[in-house]
């Protein structure tokens, strides 16, 4: 029941930034420094959306869950003789 719910939000939120896409076709320009990027609007957007997702996940990798990976190494180093089946 789990994977065809993930499945199915996964192809509505697919056909939902496609939709947006094809609506927002309208070319920008974006300044980025080094030059300039001249997209469609909605391709942008998403690219953006994408870049924020990736940026954050990173983040939360690097502030929770290595440090979370650390301490747990160090416990199970501190409290491995306590786990041994006897």
């Amino acid at each position: 029941m789990g994977r065809w719910l993930w499945s199915s939000l996964a192809a509505l939120i697919a056909i939902l930034g496609i939709a947006f896409s094809v609506m927002n076709f309208q070319q920008v320009s974006l300044a980025i420094g080094i030059g300039t990027l001249t997209l469609p609007l909605g391709v942008l957007v998403l690219l953006a959306l994408l870049a924020g997702a990736v940026i954050a996940g990173l983040l939360l990798w690097a502030a929770v869950i290595l440090p979370l990976r650390f301490r747990l190494r160090a416990l199970e180093k501190t409290h491995a003789p306590d786990l041994q089946v006897r």
